[in-house]
């Protein structure tokens, strides 16, 4: 998974001494001291913050943050802020389009440790209001899931007309429509995908890199052949039987990852895929046995890791 996961991290990351948390002490000490992100007190002061130095800041609010739901004051004066993770419950009151115009990337959780609370304030309350703009976000990410789809299903090209990046699990058939309202998104990370007829919904996008999460048994993956432009692609528990032929169709495809997915057919097809220089199967009942597997040369791709398919 080495280049759809350098591509990601191209949306998401930031340099290890520009990585900031902020909200309360405890979940910081144990989550991200360690690994070097330097601290910010809620209530602190833009004056006393080293600005220059904060692109990523991480929101961990405590019980009583959490309650009132306000992002803290400082947030908005974070002029070189380039990537900000935070509660669902923070888009409330337009805090959203306060944020910095130096953003590119933003992700909204759920803090699960206060789920009763959360709902409590997300319910008819949280959406994607109008007037929302954020002119240079490239990338939203959405890991909560309720009330989330007040969120997609208003989400446009006209209030995030820089989006390239947009992940989310899927609610209900409503949110295809989320796609129909952009033309220049070029990666899509997409979860809980049931038997919803995808392809014909993201056709029309420029796509470079796609990972698809949990399907029905219905679903259909014919589509794919249309996405021309795809470099990185990850399947991840596809239910319906996957013909490997249909990989030969994108003849931009550089990564293939396939995990969890029982029923894969005619890998050999794989060799044929020109510019394919990474393959990982992991968990697919074997579909490289009685010898297929060595007609792959590991000097051929940069990556080759299909020993336990």
């Amino acid at each position: 998974m080495k280049f759809i996961t350098q591509r990601r991290q191209t949306f998401f990351q930031a340099e290890k001494e520009f990585r900031f948390c902020t909200g309360a002490k405890k979940t910081y000490d144990e989550n991200y001291r360690e690994d070097g992100y330097g601290f910010i007190e809620w209530d602190a002061q833009i004056s006393g913050i080293p600005v220059e130095k904060v692109k990523l800041l991480i929101v961990e609010p405590g019980k009583p943050q959490i309650k009132k739901a306000v992002l803290p004051a400082f947030v908005f004066g974070l002029s070189k802020l380039e990537h900000i993770v935070f509660d669902i419950s923070f888009l409330k009151n337009k805090q959203a389009e306060k944020l910095p115009a130096s953003l590119r990337s933003m992700m909204l959780s759920r803090r699960l440790a206060f789920k009763d609370i959360v709902q409590d304030l997300v319910k008819n309350k949280v959406e994607w209001q109008d007037g929302t703009r954020l002119e240079n976000l490239e990338a939203l990410f959405i890991i909560a899931d309720e009330e989330k789809e007040k969120i997609t299903t208003r989400l446009s090209a006209e209030n995030l007309p820089g989006l390239k990046y947009l992940g989310f699990k899927f609610t209900n058939k409503n949110e295809l429509e989320t796609f129909s309202r952009f033309s220049d998104l070029t990666d899509l990370e997409l979860g809980d995908l049931r038997d919803f007829p995808l392809f014909e919904h993201i056709a029309h996008l420029p796509l470079y890199s796609l990972d698809l999460t949990g399907t029905g048994n219905k679903f259909d993956i014919s589509g794919l052949k249309n996405l021309k432009t795809l470099k990185y692609l990850r399947l991840n528990g596809i239910r319906p039987e996957i013909d490997c032929n249909i990989f030969t169709e994108l003849p931009e495809l550089t990564e293939l990852v396939v995990l969890n997915s029982k029923k894969i057919l005619n890998v050999e097809a794989l060799l044929d895929c020109r510019n394919l220089k990474s393959i990982n199967f992991l968990d697919c009942a074997d579909p490289f046995k009685k010898g297929i597997k060595d007609k792959f040369n590991e000097d051929n791709y940069e990556i080759l890791e299909i020993k336990y398919a």
